[in-house]
C-alpha cells in the first residue's frame, strides 16, 4: 500500500518561505499524481532554489525517483521528471527545445534580462524557458518544446531593437564548456565505432543508442550505426555532450586506425 507523501513530508517543519511551502505542496501533487498514474510527471523549468526544495521533498518519498535536466550539463535551470520508483525507462523526454534571438544591433551588447523581458511581454511564464545564455551579438535560450515555435512567430523585438528569432538544435547550444582530447584506436569510421571510443562505451551499446534516436551526426539524428564519420564532423548525445573528429592519424600495426577526438565535459 502506497503511503500519502503528505504523511511523511512536514511540509510545515521543513520549510519557512511560503514560496519553499508552495514548491514543496506542488511537489507532493506531482508525486501523488505520478503514483496514481503509474506514468512520469514532467515539471516546468526549475530555479536552482525549487530545485532544492524539490529535493527535500523526493528524497523522503521512496516510491518515486527523480531526474533533473536543463539542457545540458551544467544548466541552472532545470526540468524535473518524476517516476515511480519501478518505473523502467532508459531514454527520459523532457521536452526541450532552443531559440536563437539576433537583435538589430552592432551598437549595444543586450543583457540575458533584456531578453527575459522580451519573452515574458509574449505573455509567458517564466518556467517555460531555462537558461539564457548571451554571447555577443546574440542569445540562445533553452525553452519548453511546447512554446519554441510560438516564440519563433511571436517574438519580434528585444527592448527597442528589432530581432530575427529561429528555432535550433538544443545541442548546438554555444555553452561554454571545458573539453578534453582524446585519442583512441577504431576498428573503422563507422559512426557506432567512433562514438563509443568517445563517450567511453561499447559499440554494441552505441549501436542501440543510434538505433534509438538518441545520437545526432552533425546536429541531424540518424539511426544508422554504420553511417561512416569523417574529420570535422560532430557527434552529439543528449546530456553527454559532444564529441569533434578532430584528426585521423593514421593507422596501427595491426590495422586500427589511430583518430584524435575532442569531446566537452
Amino acid at each position: 500500500m502506497l503511503i500519502d507523501p503528505i504523511d511523511v513530508v512536514p511540509v510545515d517543519e521543513m520549510f519557512e518561505s511560503a514560496e519553499h511551502k508552495q514548491v514543496a505542496a506542488r511537489t507532493i501533487d506531482y508525486v501523488r499524481e505520478t503514483l496514481q498514474t503509474a506514468d512520469s510527471r514532467l515539471t516546468e523549468f526549475l530555479s536552482s532554489a525549487e530545485q532544492d526544495v524539490m529535493r527535500s521533498v523526493l528524497r523522503r518519498l521512496p516510491d518515486v525517483r527523480y531526474v533533473m535536466f536543463g539542457g545540458y550539463r551544467g544548466a541552472e535551470r532545470k526540468r524535473a521528471i518524476i517516476i515511480p520508483s519501478y518505473f523502467v525507462n532508459e531514454y527520459l523526454d523532457f521536452q526541450i527545445g532552443a531559440i536563437e534571438i539576433v537583435p538589430d544591433t552592432d551598437r549595444e551588447v543586450l543583457s540575458r534580462s533584456d531578453y527575459e523581458k522580451a519573452l515574458l511581454a509574449l505573455g509567458l511564464d517564466a518556467d517555460r524557458f531555462g537558461d539564457v545564455i548571451v554571447n555577443d551579438d546574440r542569445a540562445q535560450i533553452f525553452v519548453d518544446s511546447s512554446v519554441e515555435q510560438f516564440v519563433v512567430e511571436r517574438l519580434t523585438r528585444v527592448g527597442r531593437f528589432r530581432a530575427t528569432v529561429t528555432a535550433i538544435d538544443p545541442e548546438r547550444v554555444d555553452v561554454a564548456s571545458e573539453s578534453v582530447e582524446i585519442e583512441r584506436t577504431v576498428a573503422s569510421l563507422r559512426l557506432d565505432s567512433v562514438a563509443a571510443a568517445g563517450y567511453s562505451s561499447s559499440r554494441t551499446k552505441m549501436a542501440r543508442e543510434i538505433k534509438a534516436g538518441q545520437v545526432k551526426l552533425n546536429w541531424n539524428l540518424t539511426v544508422k550505426p554504420d553511417v561512416e564519420v569523417k574529420t570535422g564532423d560532430v557527434i552529439s548525445m543528449r546530456g553527454r555532450g559532444r564529441v569533434v573528429i578532430e584528426e585521423v592519424l593514421g593507422e596501427t600495426r595491426k590495422g586500427r586506425l589511430r583518430i584524435r577526438l575532442r569531446k566537452s565535459l
